[in-house]
C-alpha cells in the first residue's frame, strides 16, 4: 500500500517531526512500529522455513498473518519522506527467486488464480495471477522492512539525523 511504501521510505531515516501527534520524536520505538516489525518478521522467518511446511499449513499460516499484517500496516503513522533515495533494498533477485520457486513448488497446479484487475487495460478481462508471486512479493517487502528497520542508517552513512529529517503528515482515518 502507499501508507506502508511511505513509511518503509521514513523508516530509512528514523528521525522525524511530528506536528499535531502525540508520538515520540524517534518514531521507530513507537508500539505500533514494534508491532509492525515483529509480524513482518514472524511473516519472513515463516517462509524461510516454509519448504518443510505442508501446503495447507502454509495456507493457514498465511490466512492468519496477512490480516494481522493489513491491520499492523494501517495503524503505521503516515509520514513524508524528504529524502526517498535513502531507501535501501537488501532482499536480493535470487532470494525472492528462491522463496518463489519453493512456494510455487508447494502450491502447484493450485498457484494460479484469476483476478479482475480494474487498472488494467481492459478493466473486464480476467488476468491470471499467482498466489507465490503474490506471497514472494510481501516478503520482500516485509524483509526490506525488517532488516531496513535493524539498520542504522544514518550512523551507517556518516550523516548528522537532521540530513534526514522527515516530517509526518497529518493522521487521517483511512476507509
Amino acid at each position: 500500500s502507499v501508507r506502508f511504501c511511505a513509511f518503509y521510505s521514513f523508516v530509512a531515516a528514523k528521525y522525524i517531526r511530528i506536528p499535531n501527534m502525540q508520538v515520540p520524536e524517534d518514531i521507530t520505538t513507537h508500539h505500533t512500529v514494534k508491532e509492525m516489525v515483529t509480524v513482518a518478521n514472524e511473516y519472513c522467518v515463516y517462509l524461510e522455513t516454509a519448504e518443510n511446511k505442508s501446503m495447507e499449513g502454509v495456507l493457514k499460516f498465511a490466512g492468519t498473518i496477512l490480516p494481522l499484517l493489513y491491520l499492523k500496516g494501517s495503524l503505521l503513522p503516515g509520514v513524508e519522506v524528504e529524502y526517498p533515495e535513502a531507501n535501501e533494498r537488501f532482499v536480493t533477485e535470487e532470494e525472492w527467486e528462491r522463496v518463489f520457486q519453493m512456494l510455487r513448488d508447494k502450491f502447484g497446479a493450485t498457484d494460479e488464480f484469476w483476478i479482475i484487475d480494474p487498472q488494467h487495460i481492459n478493466e473486464t478481462e480476467p488476468l491470471k495471477a499467482s498466489l507465490a508471486e503474490n506471497l514472494s512479493d510481501i516478503y520482500q517487502d516485509m524483509k526490506d522492512f525488517v532488516l531496513l528497520y535493524q539498520k542504522d542508517t544514518l550512523a551507517a552513512l556518516g550523516l548528522p539525523g537532521d540530513q534526514h529529517t522527515v516530517k509526518a503528515a497529518p493522521y487521517q482515518q483511512h476507509p
